[in-house]
């Protein structure tokens, strides 16, 4: 039993330096090298084969479970749109260096503090809880939209209150990590303006397209643009509040039923 608290606590704090330094480069470059993630998993190899001599054959099993779930969720997202990919391979390192819960014993409490969840698969449990995390940004992105924007403004487009914020075309240059959440398309004396899932890229030319349309008379002059946000961060709060309490989505459940 010593030697899985042991293994546990291990995992845990394998993981943690990668996440971090996976944070800094998100927030500063809003990517994420490849070389972050290949000694992540080489140490999970290394734990797994520990594990391995300390529980037998249940160990390697858990662990190809772990990665084969994992790996179809994460894929079916990413081909729907829904992450990037960096933030793919972290979940999947994830599920190799920390396969399930462990119960580990921490200054006199087991942790995870709401026990082990019945899906003991802890990289799900850690993209949930940063799920979770990530849904205030929006509702903060909604606040933020009620106190700068007027009547008028908020009323033109509800669904884009929570999703992003208006800025002029004129402050868009060398801004970084935004996107433009329309597509502004020019046919004849007008100007389409289709919703883009993904965002499109601002670059110097798109600035001065816009600008122009603008002294035109096209289009107004300011646009709904939505931040590029770095999901390595949730997903590392994610991580700590699994390993420390436990699994908010099937807490959140219970409470409900």
């Amino acid at each position: 039993m010593s030697g899985m608290l042991d293994i546990g606590m291990m995992r845990i704090l394998a993981c943690i330096p990668f996440l971090l330094y996976a944070c800094h480069s998100d927030l500063k470059n809003r990517r994420v090298s490849n070389q972050v993630w290949l000694p992540m998993i080489g140490i999970g190899v290394v734990l797994a084969l520990l594990d391995f001599i300390d529980r037998g054959f249940i160990s390697f099993l858990n662990l190809g479970l772990s990665v084969m779930l994992i790996s179809a969720f994460v894929y079916v997202l990413f081909k729907m749109g829904a992450f990037g990919g960096a933030d793919a391979k972290a979940i999947i390192s994830l599920s190799i260096v920390v396969p399930t819960f462990h119960s580990i014993r921490l200054f006199e409490h087991s942790i995870p503090l709401a026990g082990i969840p019945p899906l003991n698969l802890f990289a799900f449990s850690t993209f949930g809880n940063a799920l979770i995390l990530t849904s205030v940004i929006p509702f903060s992105i909604f606040i933020y939209n009620l106190v700068h924007l007027n009547r008028d403004e908020l009323l033109e487009k509800p669904a884009y209150l929570f999703l992003g914020y208006k800025s002029k075309i004129s402050e868009l240059k060398n801004r970084q990590h935004i996107r433009l959440m329309e597509n502004y398309v020019e046919q004849g004396d007008r100007v389409i303006r289709k919703f883009s899932r993904r965002g499109i890229a601002i670059d110097e030319e798109v600035v001065e397209t816009l600008q122009r349309l603008v002294k035109k008379g096209k289009m107004p002059e300011k646009i709904w643009i939505t931040p590029s946000l770095p999901f390595m961060v949730p997903l590392t709060l994610g991580f700590i509040t699994a390993a420390v309490y436990g699994d908010l989505i099937y807490l959140i459940i219970i409470r409900i039923l």
